[in-house]
């Protein structure tokens, strides 16, 4: 029932996809598949379900239930049920839905599910090039612990709580990670990938965890941060310690660095496919001749086929881009990008060189609510919370009055919202994020609000199966 009762030329209800069934008002099946099926069960006479129960029939013998949005019918919705008496409709409609319901109900289960996946910062323990460029034992914990508050009821710093100041070249704090996340139904994480030009890695100690089992086995996929590596944290963007340049042989080069992270078993895929994610789209110089070179090189190596997504952060936040144009599969919201309206602080300034802006958080949930949704497969995504005062102690962008409860009315809806638009694998919400701590978005536990933000995922879960 895509789009029942909305307005039907919106973008979002005009793209061709894969549903779990389709309404009974007009269906198009091949005679001789619904004739060897013995047409519909006979369990459902008169009406209510019967289509349904077909189309899971049709699904179990492997084909796909697809919507197609240029068909267009007129349907005079339940006139002959509602002309017998008002409560025939209820009466068939119960009954057909538990025999339904009895049939299919681990089916249900399944394609009901929606995953979670929270992007993971891997910059907890020290490198050579940050004891260079930032000082010896340099980590992210350096700038979270130095964090102080610029106005009365700043919530800074950020401390961390029941898993401490980890060292994530240590194997075993991975896997506490990845086993707190999935006590409160975190999905996966998804592990920024830093390559540069060259064949050159950085940060990559947790990520050979992840290929050797060290860390565990929950749920992993990679995201390629491909950005200059700069003095951004403290304001010196345009002072460049990497480059990421792409040059010929760059995108071979970095799928075969990423290819053996695709053959573990808990690399998370979609239909069967390894996801892959770009943190920076619009920086590569043909995003179509890179995705195809991608492609190409997996269908020759044996890994098979692909799934790609870019992150929409910069400048692709709020504008939409058609994925398939660029050689994408989807595209995968990044909040705040994009979704700040600007506050006045909401208690005195203490810090007299504060230059930076405050928004209000509920705000931004609300805008969210109501943007307007693409015509295209794409990941909706939520943030606990956001303030990189960490980073930029004088000038940094603050949402206040972030709580868990807010956190978690925005997660259920985005839940609801992915069940309406996305199907079977690409029922996928993301989490910005699992343990930025220096721009105050992390569902780590902390010492203000404890487990509130897991909490918050358990209970927008619970609450999305409440509401089916």
């Amino acid at each position: 029932m895509i789009g029942l009762f909305e307005d039907p030329d919106l973008a979002r209800w005009n793209q061709r996809r894969e549903v779990d069934y389709a309404s009974g008002a007009c269906l198009a099946v091949r005679r001789e598949v619904f004739s060897d099926l013995g047409g519909f069960d006979e369990a459902f006479v008169p009406a209510y379900c019967e289509d349904a129960d077909l189309c899971f029939r049709l699904r179990k013998r492997g084909l796909k239930i697809v919507y197609e949005p240029k068909a267009e019918i007129v349907h005079h919705l339940s006139v002959t049920a509602e002309s017998i008496d008002s409560g025939y409709k209820l009466r068939l409609a119960t009954r057909n839905q538990q025999t339904f319901v009895e049939r299919w109900g681990e089916e249900l289960e399944l394609l009901n599910a929606v995953r979670t996946i929270a992007f993971h910062l891997p910059q907890f323990h020290a490198i050579p090039e940050n004891d260079r460029w930032w000082g010896a034992g340099f980590t992210e914990w350096t700038n979270v612990t130095r964090a102080l508050p610029n106005y009365r009821g700043h919530y800074q710093p950020h401390r961390p709580a029941d898993l401490g100041f980890y060292d994530l070249s240590q194997a075993d704090a991975l896997r506490r990670q990845g086993e707190l996340a999935r006590r409160y139904g975190v999905g996966g994480f998804c592990h920024y990938f830093y390559w540069f030009s060259g064949g050159r890695r950085v940060l990559e100690r947790p990520l050979e965890h992840l290929l050797t089992g060290a860390a565990g086995d929950f749920p992993f996929c990679l995201c390629w941060a491909n950005e200059n590596w700069t003095r951004t944290w403290d304001g010196q963007e345009n002072d460049v310690l990497l480059e990421q340049t792409y040059a010929p042989g760059d995108a071979e080069a970095l799928i075969a660095e990423l290819a053996p992270f695709f053959a573990r078993p808990n690399y998370i895929r979609v239909n069967g496919k390894p996801l892959v994610l770009i943190y920076r789209m619009g920086l590569l110089p043909d995003a179509k001749a890179w995705t195809d070179i991608w492609r190409a090189w997996c269908r020759a190596n044996g890994v098979g086929e692909i799934y790609l997504a870019f992150v929409e952060n910069f400048e692709h936040a709020g504008v939409h881009p058609e994925p398939a144009a660029l050689g994408f599969d989807a595209s995968v919201e990044f909040p705040p990008a994009g979704a700040a309206t600007p506050i006045h602080p909401p208690g005195a300034v203490i810090n007299p060189h504060f230059k930076g802006q405050v928004a209000d958080y509920r705000r931004m949930v609300r805008h969210y609510f109501t943007e307007a949704v693409p015509g295209h497969t794409r990941f909706r995504g939520v943030a606990p919370s956001w303030d990189n005062t960490a980073r930029r102690q004088d000038a940094p962008y603050v949402f206040h009055f972030a709580s868990p409860g807010a956190f978690q009315a925005w997660l259920e809806v985005m839940l609801a919202e992915t069940r309406r638009q996305n199907f079977g694998d690409e029922r996928i919400v993301f989490i910005n994020a699992w343990n930025e701590w220096a721009e105050g978005a992390h569902l780590e536990p902390d010492v203000k609000f404890g487990h509130g933000w897991l909490e918050a995922v358990r209970n927008a879960l619970d609450a999305d199966l409440l509401k089916r």
